[in-house]
């Protein structure tokens, strides 16, 4: 039996806690919150030249769509420790000599509990820590890290092992075994350590000149050391694929970097002896680094993004796998121009093309942006332009919809469209176009059964608390989904189970037969709504954080005309 295949059982075990979207309202969302920063990167982070984007609305669409099925693994935000607070209001520098400020520490708890949400929120099992060496300047931020993921228990942690190679080489196997001591006293005892087979997993970013083999068998707790590179040390589990070999002041066009996954994956295909971590990327850029070198990858408007995730699925499609972890590189290095905390610009836009009672998205790209970083178009309904609801979903590509179809009293409406970005990508919202029902030109009544419209935590967006008026929106009894029946026999829930006692977090297995098209199945819990799957009868594969507690899951199920034909509830508690 090869090293890597005696754990593989355990890993295809591991439960992967996918992301739902979630939703804090319950009466119509307002256009500041679809609109404004949704990350855990501050408002005051703006645009960078390195290509940073400035912290904005971020899809709620988790990146675990944009990999295959086949894909059992952990995907982990390679996040850094090392933004400081000198200054007050907190600068968050990391080197004085660089001009980046992210306005956060990597120490406070109440920042790194809304970054922890964001990955969630976003699809990342976990998050491994970079140069969370011994006593560094970043150990504290490190240890920070280790203290806040234990309040969440299915979000794993693991360490990066950094600058061995800058020790003479009769000193780095001292230093690596220094190093492993202070993380087995400080990290491999965390409740969520990330574990293969039992043993602790520590990624090596300077591989250095070390025998890896021993080194596993020497190091506290044997860890299984996975290096950069598929092939710098033979004797290790494997390797994790990096930015590599890029020359001062290199240019690297996003085809070029994405060649070099490719083959990457093709070295792990012909090694299935071997662990691997593959990687996900919007781009490179260190001219605002202290250490820059002027080395760029073209975020290509985040085609290189959408990309990189979608070679998982091009590997996979053609071979076993043999490589259970991902990595987004990086959630949060700002200097490097790798960020993905603050979202990805796709140089779209949209506009809404009213036809009679006809809705069309009109996008638009600046080159070489494409409809390929879109995920959906949202189409919502507003008398008074600040508050909106939800009144349909458009596939890219897809006919435009009716709004005869939601039966509107006669008067004037307005209308807007909201480019959905796949994963990571920053969403985009059109101007208003209005749509007049009945020839009649004072304001309409927005019906009962659209529903409020989603939105995202945590969110920093300015929230409107203007009261709307009367004829604005339904109260919220109104927005809120009805009492569905104890059971329906088109609707299947084989998870929860009626009445049953459940682990956090909650699985989902819920299919549908119904004699109508589906369009939507919605979820709610408590009055929110926790999942908004289109255009499919069931779910699987998906888990939502919930609770302790009693909870009563409605599950509605629309037609092509947005309207709930089917409904059904189960109760169960949290443990």
């Amino acid at each position: 039996m090869s090293k890597f295949a005696k754990y593989l059982p355990l890993l295809l075990s591991l439960p992967i806690a996918l992301t739902a979207i979630h939703s804090t309202a319950q009466q119509a969302v307002t256009l500041a919150q679809l609109t404004g920063n949704n990350t855990s990167a501050p408002s005051a982070s703006g645009v960078m030249p390195n290509g940073n984007a400035a912290a904005g609305n971020v899809s709620n669409v988790s990146l675990k769509k944009l990999l295959p099925p086949n894909f059992n693994g952990r995907v982990l935000a390679h996040w850094m420790p090392w933004w400081k607070c000198t200054e007050f209001p907190c600068e968050g520098s990391h080197d004085k000599r660089g001009p980046i400020r992210v306005h956060y520490s990597s120490e406070d708890s109440g920042q790194l509990d809304r970054t922890i949400r964001d990955m969630i929120r976003r699809g990342y099992d976990g998050v491994v820590v970079s140069e969370a060496n011994t006593t560094g300047p970043d150990a504290e931020g490190a240890l920070a890290m280790a203290r806040e993921v234990t309040k969440f228990p299915n979000f794993v942690f693991a360490v990066f092992e950094n600058h061995l190679n800058k020790l003479k080489p009769r000193d780095q196997p001292g230093k690596l075994m220094s190093d492993m001591a202070y993380d087995e006293r400080h990290f491999f005892g965390l409740p969520n350590y990330l574990r293969i087979n039992g043993h602790p997993v520590v990624y090596i970013f300077d591989n250095g000149d070390i025998n890896w083999v021993s080194a596993e068998q020497q190091a506290p707790e044997n860890p299984i050391f996975i290096l950069n590179g598929p092939h710098h040390a033979s004797g290790s589990v494997g390797g994790f694929f990096w930015f590599g070999g890029l020359e001062h002041n290199a240019k690297i066009s996003s085809g070029d970097e994405l060649d070099k996954l490719h083959s990457f994956y093709s070295d792990v295909g012909g090694n299935q002896g071997h662990l691997f971590s593959g990687a996900f990327f919007k781009g490179f850029d260190d001219r605002l680094a202290p250490w820059g070198l002027g080395r760029r990858v073209d975020q290509a408007c985040g085609l290189t993004f959408v990309r990189s995730l979608a070679a998982v699925a091009k590997y996979l499609s053609r071979s076993s796998s043999n490589f259970l972890l991902l990595q987004g590189a990086t959630w949060n290095d700002y200097e490097e121009g790798t960020e993905l905390e603050t979202g990805i610009d796709n140089c779209g836009s949209v506009g809404a093309n009213v036809s009679g009672t006809e809705v069309r998205p009109v996008p638009s790209f600046a080159k070489p942006g494409s409809e390929e970083t879109v995920d959906h178009y949202e189409v919502y309904l507003s008398v008074d332009g600040k508050h909106l609801m939800d009144a349909a979903s458009i596939p890219v590509r897809g006919e435009p919809f009716d709004m005869a179809a939601l039966k509107l009293t006669p008067g004037a409406y307005l209308v807007l469209v909201q480019m959905v970005g796949k994963s990571h990508i920053l969403n985009q919202i059109s101007t208003p176009v209005q749509l007049t029902i009945g020839g009649v030109s004072t304001p309409g009544r927005l019906p009962a059964n659209l529903v409020p419209a989603q939105t995202s935590e945590p969110s920093s967006a300015p929230v409107d608390d203007e009261t709307p008026a009367d004829d604005a929106t339904p109260p919220a009894s109104a927005a809120a989904p009805a009492h569905a029946p104890t059971s329906s026999p088109t609707i299947s829930v084989t998870s929860p189970e009626e009445g049953g006692q459940v682990s956090n977090p909650v699985a989902l297995s819920i299919t549908t037969n119904e004699p109508f098209t589906v369009t939507r199945i919605q979820i709610w819990d408590h009055g929110k709504k926790v999942l908004d799957q289109l255009n499919s009868t069931s779910i699987s594969g998906v888990s939502i954080p919930m609770t302790p507690g009693p909870h009563t899951l409605t599950i509605n199920i629309k037609d092509e005309s947005m309207a709930t034909r089917d409904s059904t509830h189960v109760s169960f508690q949290v443990q």
